[in-house]
């Protein structure tokens, strides 16, 4: 991320360092306690974590994300570890999100995509009242509750080059009440029903469908941009990096990032300068997103 960016933001680059170091105590401390409460308890599966056990890895995971967006904001190498390693931690934690931040980082093996693909078929049987056909597939009702979870898993499958993914995407895009949906997604509460547009643009392959994901992008950009500037009203919160905000939003850079993946850099960036201007603030998760795709030589480490 260039220096004018981070003026935009009103942040320095070693504040976003210390919130990073932060973060990652916190979850380092949450994952030794972990670790040693499990020596005790040996763990097999999420459905054997006790209460505290449960608290710890959520703590950690959600605080590798929180280290993870402010690494953003200086260079999109030095977030990836922190992004991979929530992603991890949220996956075992049984949220699909866990999968999102993988994909963003570029670490989704084989293994998470043939996951991807039972719990994609087990949001396919809710959706038309089948039972599902697999023994590894979760019960349907726990896709059902998790709105916010299901949306992350769609518009990842709908981001994958497998076959299996994306026909079960589409199935599920055009049967889910969700494409119409309002319940809020995210730390800027977006509507469910735009990620469940996006997903279904990302099945396709034309500019049009480019097109449409950057004008959703756009609007979720202005949101982060208006959230931004009452954020910083508060300086004392602001300037200690505390203010109940996701200043690196990693809804937006992610899905620009797995846009780009799709459509190739030249087409994204065509359209979304098509979609029209953004003022530099609102801007900043778009370029995290295209910083995934392309490293810039202006960033910080």
């Amino acid at each position: 991320m260039a220096w004018e960016e981070l003026r935009a933001l009103n942040l320095s680059a070693e504040q976003v360092r210390t919130a990073a170091k932060f973060h990652e105590a916190c979850a380092q401390t949450a994952l030794a306690e972990f670790e040693a409460i499990s020596r005790r308890t040996p763990v097999s599966g999420p459905e054997n974590l006790n209460d505290i056990q449960f608290a710890l890895r959520a703590n950690a995971a959600s605080a590798l994300r929180e280290a993870a967006q402010w690494r953003l904001l200086l260079s999109p190498s030095s977030a990836l570890p922190d992004l991979g390693q929530a992603g991890s931690l949220f996956q075992q934690l049984g949220q699909p999100f866990g999968y999102y931040l993988k994909s963003m980082a570029g670490t989704l093996d084989e293994r998470d995509q043939n996951r991807i693909d039972l719990l994609m078929r087990a949001m396919v049987a809710e959706l038309t009242d089948e039972r599902p056909d697999h023994p590894e597939i979760p019960a349907a009702s726990e896709i059902r509750v998790r709105h916010q979870q299901q949306a992350y898993l769609i518009v990842t499958a709908s981001s994958l080059d497998s076959g299996s993914a994306q026909r079960l995407s589409r199935l599920a895009a055009i049967r889910s009440p969700h494409r119409d949906g309002v319940i809020p997604v995210g730390s800027l509460g977006t509507p469910i029903a735009k990620y469940w547009s996006i997903a279904r643009h990302l099945l396709g392959d034309g500019e049009e469908d480019a097109l449409a994901i950057a004008n959703l992008l756009h609007s979720m950009c202005r949101a982060y941009g208006e959230t931004m500037a009452l954020a910083q009203s508060n300086k004392h919160l602001w300037k200690n990096a505390s203010a109940p905000v996701d200043v690196a939003d990693l809804d937006i850079s992610g899905l620009t990032a797995f846009s780009v993946r799709r459509f190739g850099l030249a087409m994204m960036e065509d359209v979304l300068a098509d979609a029209g201007p953004l003022d530099q603030l609102a801007r900043i998760p778009l370029n995290l997103g295209l910083s995934l795709a392309r490293p810039n030589p202006n960033d910080l480490e």
